[in-house]
């Protein structure tokens, strides 16, 4: 399965415009909006609107007319503008009339916006990796998910998944169960998935290293730990990378668990009010003993995933653990992180699965059998 979808930028949309002839498709608020941003100093011959109500009256002084007046257009030099969140089945519409060149109004606006435009000028790298998941379940998840990223589409309720974040039912039907349980906890925050993993694996799970370089999420991790016994617990209060170093860390006290490392990534993400604040790096390699076979890793690390994988690479080829990693923090991870861990172990089958109603929890799993 290979994603398509037209790109479409303003300047192509400006361009075409001074050469054809402007409808917009849309009477009502989304368009009005549109035309008040962009389109003020475009001509726009009429507006389309299949509301009789609407027929006849004017916007922004311009003429609302029926959709049928497209019939008596030339496809060839007309352009429409689709602004309604209708667009699908407005645009199947017009191509029954004629192949006319149309451009989208939430297209437009969210393949000029950080994501979808990631999207929008990464699709060849994108599909290059679709091969590399075991299910068809995995290409279509992230296929709607840029698709939905690139039309200014927020709701992906219907692609969450039941069951919880990090503990997919693919990385437990094939793979044998272990005896001991070491895992990694990367981006541990407050607890919660700490609380999470310990009910999950329950006696088996002998050790966790935690690590969280937010301090004040770390003081309520550790409250949580406290309260936990029977299992060694590590906490380090780092970030991890692919080199031993320091960087800039911005807080966000308005969502600490948002905060991360400077030059990580995190698209759309407001830092007005961050406290900036220097934090120590580590790669698991150098923290993780050689002696300890690990089993599973986690990583919701705020845009840093893919540093702290390279900084993985020795346990990740040696032990080969169950992995679920965050992907949804830059577009770039859609294909980066897959290519990267099928180069550290090409025997990994590799998940995509969705966790959450907006465009947050993306997860990347992968498992040996």
């Amino acid at each position: 399965m290979e994603f398509q979808w037209n790109i479409q930028s303003f300047k192509e949309f400006y361009d075409v415009t001074k050469q054809k002839k402007l409808i917009v498709y849309g009477g009502s608020f989304n368009a009005m909006r549109f035309i008040n941003r962009y389109l003020s100093d475009v001509k726009i011959e009429y507006i389309c609107d299949s509301s009789e109500q609407k027929q006849g009256q004017r916007l922004f002084g311009i003429p609302i007319e029926a959709p049928d007046k497209l019939k008596s257009e030339n496809p060839g030099k007309t352009v429409v503008l689709v602004a309604s969140s209708f667009y699908d089945e407005i645009i199947k519409g017009i191509m029954r009339i004629g192949n006319f060149t149309c451009f989208i109004s939430n297209a437009l606006e969210a393949q000029s916006a950080p994501r979808g435009a990631g999207f929008a000028n990464n699709l060849d790298k994108v599909n290059s990796v679709m091969p590399l998941f075991a299910d068809d379940r995995s290409r279509y998840v992230l296929s709607e998910i840029i698709k939905r990223a690139m039309l200014g589409d927020g709701n992906l309720t219907d692609l969450k998944e039941p069951y919880p974040q990090y503990l997919a039912n693919e990385l437990f039907a094939s793979s044998p169960p272990c005896k001991e349980e070491i895992i990694i906890n990367g981006g541990a925050c407050w607890g919660g998935s700490l609380r999470r993993f310990v009910d999950f694996f329950g006696e088996k799970l002998k050790k966790a290293y935690c690590f969280e370089p937010c301090l004040e999420l770390v003081e309520k991790l550790q409250s949580a730990a406290s309260k936990i016994t029977g299992i060694d617990i590590v906490i380090e209060p780092v970030g991890l990378s692919d080199e031993n170093s320091r960087a800039t860390f911005h807080f966000l006290p308005e969502n600490p668990r948002a905060s991360f490392v400077n030059g990580k990534g995190k698209i759309s993400v407001n830092t007005a009010g961050a406290a900036s604040r220097i934090v120590d790096l580590k790669k698991l390699d150098d923290i993780i003993p050689s002696n300890e076979k690990i089993t599973f890793i986690k990583m919701d690390v705020e845009g840093s995933e893919y540093q702290a994988l390279l900084g993985a690479k020795r346990i990740i080829q040696k032990d080969k653990p169950r992995l679920a990693i965050c992907i949804y923090h830059n577009p770039e991870d859609f294909f980066q992180i897959p290519l990267l861990i099928n180069s550290m172990v090409p025997e990994y089958k590799m998940y995509a699965r969705h966790h959450h109603r907006g465009f947050n929890e993306t997860t990347l799993y992968a498992v040996c059998d």
